[in-house]
């Protein structure tokens, strides 16, 4: 989400949707190999069931 309203990348992330770490259907149909997040994202859980996943500070 902060990479996308960077003006630096707007060009290149202009298709790109933003999904957040409540909506488990569309990060299960995105089928990720790896889901990385900030250390307070939400579902952490969850998400670990979907694919790996790292969290940093």
């Amino acid at each position: 989400m902060w990479s996308k309203m960077n003006p630096r990348f707007e060009k290149e992330l202009k298709d790109v949707e933003d999904v957040s770490d409540e909506n488990l259907e569309k990060i299960i149909e995105l089928e990720p190999d790896l889901i990385i997040g900030l250390s307070n994202i939400k579902n952490i859980d969850k998400l670990k069931q979907i694919a790996p996943t790292v969290t940093y500070i």
